[in-house]
């Protein structure tokens, strides 16, 4: 769900004209039952899946009982602790008489970071797994995504849709025109899958999703 959340906080500031460095407080919230029917649009559904992440020991988001209700299946993870920067050598003060010397000590820098942790790689797992059930009676797989990158484990959104156009589904990728990556259109790729394969952008509905959020 990141994907498409934070680009449509990124949008909202874009249409209003707020400041990047501003703080919503609460975030405005995206209507996720108006964004499931553009996604679904009155098709039979055999499979909702939603991959999200929270920080450690953080409770469940409000939107996660959101998902459910609206029928997904959510994989919740727990986001990653890292560290980023670096360590450097602790530097002696000159003439110092602590007999305990800084030699071989080191001295972090750095931040700390929560990051997501096989959120992607475990949704990618569901659309396999969905792929390969309902593989006698292909469907329309929709990806409400822009991201077409390998995960760290993963070879990514792009390379299961392309499987998935392969076993004779077609894939609809639902996304921001903001974050939408440029593999999505590219004109040849597109060109190979004609009518099986297309792109459908969030911007239009901005409106419609803040409205019948509030």
């Amino acid at each position: 769900m990141s994907n498409i959340n934070i680009s449509f906080q990124k949008m909202i500031r874009i249409r209003y004209s707020i400041d990047a460095s501003a703080r919503f407080s609460p975030s405005p919230p995206l209507d996720l039952q108006l964004l499931t029917e553009i996604l679904v649009r009155k098709r039979h559904v055999v499979s909702l899946n939603a991959g999200c992440s929270v920080p450690p020991g953080r409770n469940e988001p409000r939107y996660i009982q959101e998902l459910r209700e609206c029928g997904y299946h959510v994989d919740l993870r727990e986001r990653k602790r890292i560290l980023t920067g670096f360590d450097k050598p602790a530097q002696r003060k000159s003439g110092a008489t602590d007999s305990s010397s800084s030699e071989g000590k080191r001295v972090e820098a750095g931040t700390i970071r929560y990051v997501e942790d096989l959120v992607d790689e475990t949704l990618q797992t569901r659309i396999a797994e969905s792929v390969m059930k309902h593989f006698e009676d292909q469907g329309t797989l929709v990806l409400a995504t822009g991201d077409a990158q390998p995960a760290k484990y993963s070879d990514g959104f792009l390379a299961y849709a392309e499987r998935s156009l392969k076993m004779g589904w077609d894939v609809e990728v639902v996304s921001w025109k903001k974050s939408l990556s440029s593999h999505w259109t590219n004109a040849d790729w597109t060109a190979s899958w004609g009518d099986h394969f297309r792109v459908i952008e969030l911007d239009g509905f901005l409106e419609d999703l803040l409205a019948c959020s509030a």
